[in-house]
């Protein structure tokens, strides 16, 4: 059960009365002991009790004693309740052990990573008592309860009008003994039962707090060290970052300038020439070859058709039949056109440059460069280019259908799969005959494949 620590408004109502050596509440009172029957006197004054119990006001004790502080008779009798409760219960849930940090010298940056103006050191838990002792004195000060558990002491303050102030705070401080605080502020006035009440005292974490604890300063220099510490690691690790950052810039930079040198130098008709040639490895292409799922299919004979030469095919770093046969395979082979029977450049780029694992990019030319497409120039990638003329090549021999516009937005139609013949054998003659008349090598290659086809006409 939680309570509120707002006080009540309304005029008090005595709930207790001392009857002997035990405090009554007017709840166990019995109709045949109503007013000086009960046998009460008052906590506070000590004079004579009447119990007020009727069926249209609030239960109650009262008497003649108008110098009476009803608010400090209650508390008294709060105060021996919550003695009696925790000696017989041996027993007090304790909240969690916090610190503040507030007053740490802490700069805004280390907050970022401490949060809190208040850090948990020790969780809650059950704080069993062996004794239980009423206002014994301990030093230069009296608390309202001294327990023991273990080889430990601790105090338990009852608040009901009055808490702990600074003065009593130091004086414990100097003593070093954990002080929990229990607020009762907000049932001063309430018609509250003893069970209501145990339940309060022993089992309630919300209205309890550790005023002091030893060892406090101790955690309190852990914790700023920690604060400290994680500041400077993560001060470290953001540095490193922006290290490695303006390096990757300058290593991107250093790239990009290459790149743009290299493919410059491509503008060489016998650089392009020697770079193309370059990339010829048949070892290399007869390992991957055999694991091409078309493979069987060919008995061992390289189609013509993934060794077809296009402008700008030095960007995949390998021999072409290994970037055509493999593109061949996954887009155009096994592709089953009833799921998905077309594809675009989006797709084939995102397969190049980021899943496909069967040759590298080669980097020093990825610089865009000014080609001719259809007569008409315009500014494109190396590795685009060499797609899309492959591409148009598979589309003369029937395997796919290039879009009716923008080939580089549009979809193109996969007409033909597991399937390695040309499905136009009179087109795919033509443009055989004119691979191997031409220069293979020449940087002008594509408009000499295209020139022998017209010839072939």
């Amino acid at each position: 059960m939680d309570i509120e620590t707002t006080q009540s408004t309304t005029k008090i109502k005595l709930q207790y009365g001392l009857r002997g050596e035990q405090i009554v509440h007017i709840s166990e009172i019995a109709d045949d002991e109503r007013g000086l029957k009960c046998g009460c006197i008052c906590p506070g004054c000590g004079m004579t009790l009447q119990a007020r119990i009727g069926k249209i006001k609030q239960p109650h004790f009262s008497h003649n004693n108008a110098k009476c502080d009803l608010k400090s008779a209650q508390q008294s009798a709060l105060h021996i309740l919550a003695k009696d409760i925790i000696e017989k219960e041996k027993r007090i849930k304790c909240p969690d052990v916090v610190f503040d940090t507030s007053d740490l010298d802490l700069d805004n940056g280390y907050f970022i990573y401490g949060g809190y103006d208040k850090k948990i050191f020790k969780k809650r838990g059950l704080l069993n008592c062996e004794t239980v002792v009423l206002e014994k004195r301990v030093s230069d000060i009296i608390p309202d309860i001294v327990v023991t558990s273990g080889n430990r002491t601790f105090f338990i303050e009852i608040a009901v009008t009055h808490f702990i102030d600074e003065t009593k705070l130091e004086k414990i401080r100097k003593l070093k003994i954990p002080t929990l605080e229990i607020n009762l502020s907000g049932i001063i006035d309430s018609p509250i039962s003893k069970e209501e009440l145990k339940e309060i005292i022993v089992n309630s974490f919300n209205n309890k707090s550790w005023v002091y604890r030893p060892n406090e300063e101790q955690y309190k220099a852990e914790y700023f060290q920690y604060i400290k510490d994680e500041f400077t690691k993560r001060e470290n690790i953001e540095n490193e970052y922006i290290r490695k950052e303006e390096n990757r810039q300058k290593a991107k930079a250093a790239r990009k300038e290459k790149a743009k040198v290299e493919t410059e130098k491509l503008k060489n008709p016998e650089h392009y020439q020697k770079v193309a040639m370059s990339l010829v490895n048949d070892e290399d292409f007869f390992n991957k070859f055999k694991n091409m799922k078309f493979y069987v299919k060919t008995k061992g004979r390289v189609p013509f058709y993934i060794n077809i030469p296009v402008f700008g095919e030095m960007i995949f770093n390998c021999d072409r039949r290994i970037w055509q046969g493999a593109l061949f395979e996954k887009f155009i082979y096994y592709r089953s056109t009833k799921k998905e029977n077309t594809l675009n450049w989006k797709r084939i780029e995102k397969w190049i440059f980021e899943h496909q694992k069967e040759f590298k990019i080669n980097y020093d030319y990825s610089c865009s460069v000014e080609v001719q497409r259809n007569g008409i120039p315009h500014r494109s990638t190396l590795a685009k280019e060499a797609v899309f003329q492959y591409l148009e090549y598979l589309d003369f021999l029937g395997f796919i259908s290039a879009p009716a516009y923008n080939i580089e937005e549009g979809e193109w139609l996969v007409l033909s799969t597991y399937n390695i013949y040309p499905p136009n054998k009179e087109e795919a003659r033509k443009l055989k005959k004119a691979i191997k008349e031409c220069d293979e090598f020449s940087i002008n290659v594509y408009n000499l494949i295209f020139d022998g086809l017209y010839e072939a006409e």
